[in-house]
C-alpha cells in the first residue's frame, strides 16, 4: 500500500518486481458445530483508487530476469551479510536519475 501511495502521489521511483497483490482484510465469524466463515470485509486502493488485490503495484523500473533470479536469493544472502541486490538496483537507479538530471 505505501509503494502504491508513493506511486500515486509521484513521491518515489518503484523499483524491483511486482508485489504479491494480497491487500484485503477477512473477518472469521464462528458457525454452529465448530465451523468458521472468512468473509472479506475491506479492500484496500491507492489514494488515486487503483485496485491492488489480484494486480500488486507494478514497479517502474522492474527488474531484469537475472535481477529478479537475484531477487529471490536474497532472502538467503540477507542471513549471511550479503549485498542485497534490491538495494543494489535502487542506488543505481538513484545514481543514473542524478546523472540526468545534472545534465539537464
Amino acid at each position: 500500500m505505501l509503494a502504491g501511495a508513493l506511486q500515486d502521489w509521484a513521491r518515489a521511483v518503484i523499483v524491483g518486481s511486482a508485489t504479491f497483490g494480497d491487500a484485503s482484510a477477512q473477518s472469521l465469524i464462528s458457525l454452529p458445530g465448530e465451523q468458521t466463515l472468512e468473509l472479506t470485509t475491506a479492500r484496500y486502493v491507492t489514494p488515486n483508487g487503483r485496485v491492488i488485490s489480484g494486480n500488486g503495484i507494478l514497479p517502474d523500473v522492474p527488474a531484469t530476469p537475472a535481477e529478479r533470479a537475484e531477487l529471490e536469493a536474497a532472502a538467503t544472502a540477507a542471513r549471511s551479510g550479503s549485498e542485497d541486490p534490491a538495494v543494489r538496483l535502487a542506488v543505481d537507479v538513484v545514481k543514473a536519475a542524478r546523472i540526468v538530471e545534472h545534465a539537464s
